[in-house]
């Protein structure tokens, strides 16, 4: 939830990418992909970072788009 509060403010985004959250983030959908408030907090922070192209290129590399897409059927 930290990140995602973080992720809000423009300092937070470029902190979250710079310190490596993107990888983490993806981790947790990976790892914590039966808790329903884990992937929703990590959803919300990758959302947030994915407002930047750059960001986008990393999330999609980091297989982010298959995780998320899971993330969603399994909490639908």
């Amino acid at each position: 939830e930290a990140l995602g509060h973080l992720a809000n403010h423009d300092d937070g985004k470029i902190q979250i990418v710079a310190a490596g959250g993107i990888p983490v983030l993806l981790a947790c959908l990976d790892r914590h992909k039966d808790s329903e408030i884990v992937c929703e907090q990590a959803c919300w922070a990758l959302a947030i970072v994915s407002m930047n192209a750059g960001n986008q290129v990393i999330i999609a590399a980091g297989d982010g788009i298959p995780l998320l897409i899971a993330c969603l059927e399994r909490h639908k």
